[in-house]
This record gives structure tokens, sequence and C-alpha cells, in this order.
């Protein structure tokens, strides 16, 4: 059977906690009685991510790309569902949560983005200069491009197949999210804002401040002249 909702996780050496995403979204999909399946996009792991993963019965696709939005992209064209979920598989978000996410869907919503900073936050689960960034950048996102989004870069998200198809992502890097959010602005989605928590990752971070932070600002300005 057609899966209802395919959950799409980037992926790049989280075997520490790749395998609890796993578990929690298919607590979810067996309490809510719900055909879905989990898509681990691997972006090169060196570790026992993929092993992981497959032990846990999800399907596993390959990005020879590198970048969080290339691995992004080629998993969510690898879904089968009309309903996608996107979230991080480094353990910082609850996929318990997912409820929250879909249900402003059958309210006509086509893209649901969650907001950290009005939900859970965890004590170090985020630092200072992240959140100083991304209130600039969401700030900046709002005031050119008319969004109604305050956290523009929370890593879970959700969205219809065919709001999917009309914003046409390009983005290889990390500032896909900032794309997603202005083409869902500039294409007139009828996007809302969710609570959501936000937990400290386990491992090493793949965010640069600077170098991220650079690559969303040059993204959201030329998106605005061109």
């Amino acid at each position: 059977m057609k899966p209802e909702i395919s959950v799409v996780m980037p992926c790049l050496n989280e075997e520490e906690t790749v395998g609890k995403c796993i578990d929690e979204i298919n607590k979810f999909f067996e309490k809510e009685k719900i055909n879905g399946e989990i898509i681990v996009c691997d972006n090169g792991s060196k570790d026992s991510s993929v092993k992981i993963a497959n032990s846990k019965k999800a399907r596993v696709i390959k990005q020879n790309i590198k970048g969080y939005g290339a691995a992004c992209i080629k998993g969510i064209l690898s879904a089968k569902g009309n309903i996608i979920v996107i979230g991080d598989s480094d353990g910082t978000y609850d996929f318990s949560e997912i409820p929250i996410l879909i249900v402003p869907i059958k309210d006509g919503y086509e893209f649901i983005v969650g907001n950290r900073f009005n939900g859970k936050m965890k004590k170090g689960s985020m630092t200072y200069l992240h959140f100083v960034g991304n209130a600039f950048l969401s700030g900046l996102i709002r005031i050119l491009f008319k969004s109604k989004i305050y956290d523009a870069h929370c890593g879970l998200r959700a969205f219809t197949k065919d709001a999917f198809k009309k914003m046409s992502l390009k983005s290889d890097g990390m500032e896909f999210a900032s794309e997603m959010v202005i083409k869902a602005a500039k294409k007139k989605i009828k996007t809302c804002e969710v609570k959501v928590s936000y937990r400290k990752r386990k491992g090493k971070s793949k965010l640069n401040s600077l170098r991220d932070g650079w690559r969303h600002l040059v993204f959201i300005l030329s998106s605005r002249l061109f």
C-alpha cells in the first residue's frame, strides 16, 4: 500500500542517534495506526549509521552530492507519501511531535514549519551565536518576502508533495532551509508555524556558524534581487 506519510531524515555520521529517531517515528506510526515510511538519505557516513538504519527497516538511499539540501531533496524525491515530514537524524527533534506538524494540513495548510523559540528548547541545545543569527536571518526573510515564519531554520517541517513541487528547490547546502521558506512565500503557499521541542544534539554538529550564516545571507539577498 502507498504510505500516507513519508518521514525523510538526512544523515551524516549519526550512529549515536539515528536508530532512536527511527524508533520514535515507528512508535508514532503504530500509535496512530498510520501506514508510513521512513527514508534515511545518507550523505556519505563513515560510521555505522547506514547499518543501524537498515537494521531498523528504514529505507536507506545514498546521496553522493554533499550537503544538507542535496540529501533532503533526494530523500523527498524518493518519498511515496502525499504528506512529507523532514527532520534531522541527530536527535535534536522529538519525532513524537509529528502530529503537531500534520494536523494543520487537514485545515488546508500546505507547509508547516516548527518553531523552537516558542516551544521547549532544552538548555545547551542552541548556542547564543546560532540564536542571534537565526533570529536575524528569519527577520530578514519576513521583511523581504512578507513571510510569517519566525524560525526559518528549524529542521523539523511538514509539507504536501504538491507544495514541494511548487517550490522547485535547488539548494545543496544549509541554505536549503531558507529557500523553502522564501519559495513558499513567493509561491503563496499556505504556510503556518507550530511549537516544537529542541534537544541538545549528540556528536559533532555539521553546522559552521560563520560559513553557513554567510551562505544563508547571500542566498536571501540574491533571492530578493533575482
